[in-house]
């Protein structure tokens, strides 16, 4: 649809209650869905218990106590708008089944996965996202094919957070890049921050693809882990020039960095 849908909670929590799941049952299918639970959470972390959309755009916010909100999308997904993007008091799991961008600001007290399905799909952040609570959380980022961060999109934390972008996350197709873009800086304060592919980034790469040959750019961006570890594992596509497993240059001044201190 090209409409909107606007659901809120005053009290108490939004929820699943349809039996089915996945396309076809989708709890909304509009344009823009705007959800708020102000007491209460969006969904549950279970199959039967997230909202279930079919939507353009999603605006969501669940901050009281340490509600989270749950979502899966069943087509590609545009997170947030100029008006808002997501904030969720407590886990915040977006799992759509193409790719995902975001319009807007995300932040979230617990736990964080955002994830794209999908031979083609990509996750491209353009706006911040913040962890706000206690250590010690982790956001990951999934996305079958590549992770795109466009420039000045950083990641924030309150303490310290585990950062991992996981690309060629699960079709097996040995494609799917990670690209950090000009003044993009990405901050752990103390957690771990792991850059890679497959099924386990810490030991598998990320892959190249032909729209994006090299594994790991770093183009102006940094990455500060405090006391945290830091791992990148890439490889590059299998042909063209300048195929690099990971590639780490400055952007008309400014600097690309990974810095680690105890």
């Amino acid at each position: 649809g090209t409409g909107a849908v606007n659901v809120t909670a005053g009290a108490g929590n939004i929820t699943d209650a349809t039996a089915g799941e996945g396309a076809g049952n989708e709890n909304i299918a509009t344009g823009t869905a705007v959800l708020s639970a102000v007491t209460g959470a969006i969904g549950d972390n279970t199959a039967a218990g997230d909202i279930d959309t079919a939507v353009t755009t999603l605006r969501a916010s669940a901050t009281g106590g340490t509600n989270g909100i749950f979502i899966t999308e069943t087509d590609g997904l545009a997170v947030g708008n100029a008006t808002s993007g997501l904030s969720a008091a407590g886990d915040l799991v977006v799992t759509a089944a193409g790719s995902v961008t975001t319009g807007n600001a995300i932040t979230f007290g617990g736990n964080a996965t955002v994830t794209a399905t999908g031979a083609a799909s990509d996750v491209t952040i353009s706006n911040t996202i913040t962890g706000t609570g206690a250590m010690i959380n982790t956001l990951t980022i999934r996305a079958d094919n590549s992770i795109l961060f466009n420039s000045s999109a950083d990641v924030n934390t309150t303490n310290a957070l585990n950062v991992v972008l996981n690309s060629d996350f699960s079709d097996g197709n040995s494609a799917g890049a990670i690209s950090l873009g000009s003044g993009t800086v990405i901050t752990s304060a103390g957690g771990n921050i792991t850059l890679g592919g497959g099924a386990d980034p810490t030991t598998t790469a990320a892959v190249g693809t032909a729209a994006n040959i090299i594994g790991i750019q770093l183009t102006g961006a940094q990455l500060q882990s405090g006391a945290g570890n830091i791992s990148l594992r890439g490889t590059g596509f299998l042909t063209g020039a300048g195929n690099r497993g990971i590639n780490i240059a400055d952007d008309n001044g400014v600097a690309s960095s990974i810095v680690q201190s105890t």
